[in-house]
């Protein structure tokens, strides 16, 4: 593809972890995606509002008792995540509480990276309270090349969550985003994960 390039992965891989680890990722994931960072800002309300956006539809079609998968790219997964947390710890949802999607499908999620699972809701509390009770099964799915989802795979570093019993599934899936943008191929452009045969094959068969 024109202007395909592994560097951005490799540096991720190379220093994500030593630059969470010294609290320096924090400055670069801003300069990255902006959006995440103004998502962890506590003096907006962008987080709020976002969460907001999802939790009224998901709230109401989890005490409906209907069947949900739910589906994030990106910040997209952050946002699922965090509220799938609230469901499960806030006191206002506990009416919900015991309610549980189906299916969290994660597409080019950065939610393995270390800066990300720090400020995650729960990120700094212990044991299960760490994590949400609510998701049967979660599939994640990463490009080759795609730096935001450079730590491609969530199973072993939500495997507390398999051991507490919190989730029954956790399966990481890799795969090739062909998405070219502006003449460059752009492996976490949403797009091209939403139209990916696997993608399209796990949505297909959970309908």
């Amino acid at each position: 593809l024109p202007g395909k390039s592994a560097a951005g992965e490799a540096l991720a891989d190379l220093f994500g972890g030593v630059a969470a680890f010294f609290r320096l990722s924090d400055p670069l994931i801003g300069a990255i995606a902006p959006d995440m960072r103004e998502y962890w800002n506590f003096d907006s309300r962008f987080g709020s509002k976002v969460r907001a956006r999802l939790s009224r539809p998901l709230a109401r079609s989890l005490e409906a008792g209907e069947k949900v998968m739910l589906v994030g790219h990106s910040l997209g997964t952050l946002i699922s995540y965090d509220t799938l947390w609230k469901f499960s710890h806030y006191s206002e949802y506990g009416h919900i509480r015991s309610k549980k999607i189906d299916v969290m499908l994660t597409l080019g999620s950065p939610l393995a990276d270390e800066t990300v699972k720090r400020n995650l809701k729960g990120g700094r509390a212990d044991g299960s309270r760490r994590y949400p009770w609510n998701i049967r099964n979660w599939i994640n799915v990463a490009a080759e090349d795609d730096y935001i989802a450079h730590d491609e795979k969530v199973r072993d570093d939500y495997k507390p969550m398999r051991r507490a019993d919190l989730v029954d599934s956790i399966k990481d899936v890799r795969i090739h985003n062909l998405a070219v943008r502006d003449h460059a191929s752009n492996p976490h452009h949403g797009v091209g994960y939403l139209i990916h045969p696997k993608v399209i094959e796990v949505i297909g068969t959970w309908l």
